[in-house]
């Protein structure tokens, strides 16, 4: 994981609240996009924004 990425993980938003697995195992890719991880990281702020948030769920999940 990048110090940027680690970096901005430690600053404490709203969303992160509810960080869970799928959004650790996301973030941990290092083919992830900037604006994805901005979009993890911070909350979608559109429904746009929240339907992409949708599929890196979909993505990262794991089983089931």
């Amino acid at each position: 994981m990048s110090l940027v990425v680690l970096n901005k993980m430690s600053r404490k938003t709203p969303s992160q609240g509810s960080n869970s697995e799928w959004k650790k195992k996301a973030l941990a890719d290092p083919d992830l996009g900037e604006k994805d991880v901005d979009l993890l990281l911070y909350g979608p702020k559109s429904f746009a924004q929240a339907l992409r948030l949708n599929v890196l769920w979909i993505r990262y999940r794991g089983g089931s």
